[in-house]
């Protein structure tokens, strides 16, 4: 599902702004060290973008490079298209883009959409819906096989971050063709299991560029997802990266995390779903749009 866009873990409110906060990256002489002090992700704002160098190795394709960008944009309410009396919700959008070379001068992109929903007072991250290619018409999330009559939120990332062992974030069904306030019709995707543990704290993590993090935590995000061609990729850590194919059906990934800015380091290991080749794509902060 290669695609060419004109372009997966932050507060300022418009461009002018935007570029007057910008965090850019530092020459080697200003290198700084960052301690964290807090175990809650930060509450991210409309414009906060996040940007990420990107390694792949790929035993298929070999190396290659690219950028990964996630990006936080107010946007308006979208209506649960089964709740009587009619239910709205207040969503961010949530923008991540994956740009791989190509080896031939170009990239190949994958652009994933979301709707999240953050708990202001523990940070917790939920995903509410994904866009479809109709204005108003979204995939939205079930915890039973369609047709249901139920819709809800699911978690993704869980904060506080704690040593609380593994946590297990629920399975999801996507639906589509829901309507008449009545049942979804199609069940495009199943996210069977979504493991998320905490595995150690108190990290330090050097990223050569960039800056010294300590206190940061490690997480381990486990996932196996089961979709048809035609359902959003759920997380950009289903996005295996490689030449040829870009989906996995499932993802070990391990994350450094500081909680002020987010993830700082992931390393995803996936398999490439169409050549069944082992891809690990190793992605690293290179700077935000706000400072911390």
């Amino acid at each position: 599902m290669l695609k060419k866009l004109g372009m997966m873990l932050l507060a300022v409110s418009i461009g002018t702004l935007l570029s007057s906060c910008l965090v850019k990256k530092k020459s080697p002489d200003q290198i700084t060290t960052f301690t964290s002090t807090t175990n809650q992700l930060r509450i991210y704002q409309p414009f906060d973008t996040i940007y990420y160098n990107v390694q792949v190795d790929s035993a298929l394709s070999g190396s290659q490079s690219g950028t990964l960008q996630v990006e936080w944009r107010d946007t308006r309410q979208i209506t649960d298209p089964l709740a009587s009396p009619t239910q709205q919700y207040s969503v961010r959008e949530e923008t991540t883009t994956l740009s791989i070379s190509d080896g031939v001068g170009g990239t190949n992109d994958e652009q994933l959409v979301r709707y999240v929903e953050q708990d202001n007072i523990t940070g917790s991250l939920y995903l509410r819906a994904f866009p479809t290619q109709t204005r108003d018409v979204y995939y939205w999330l079930s915890p039973t096989n369609p047709p249901t009559s139920m819709l809800q939120r699911f978690e993704i990332f869980r904060s506080p971050l704690a040593m609380a062992g593994t946590i297990d974030l629920g399975a999801f069904y996507v639906a589509s063709d829901c309507s008449d306030r009545q049942q979804c019709q199609i069940s495009e995707a199943l996210a069977q299991s979504r493991l998320f543990t905490v595995t150690a704290i108190n990290q330090t993590v050097d990223i050569p560029g960039t800056g010294i993090f300590k206190n940061a935590y490690r997480v381990k995000y486990d996932a196996t997802t089961n979709r048809q061609a035609t359902a959003p990729v759920f997380d950009i850590l289903d996005v295996c990266g490689s030449l040829g194919n870009f989906t996995s059906t499932s993802h070990s990934a391990t994350l450094d995390i500081v909680p002020e800015i987010g993830v700082i380091k992931m390393v995803n290991e996936c398999t490439d779903s169409a050549s069944n080749s082992d891809v690990i794509y190793t992605a690293t902060l290179d700077h935000t749009s706000f400072p911390y």
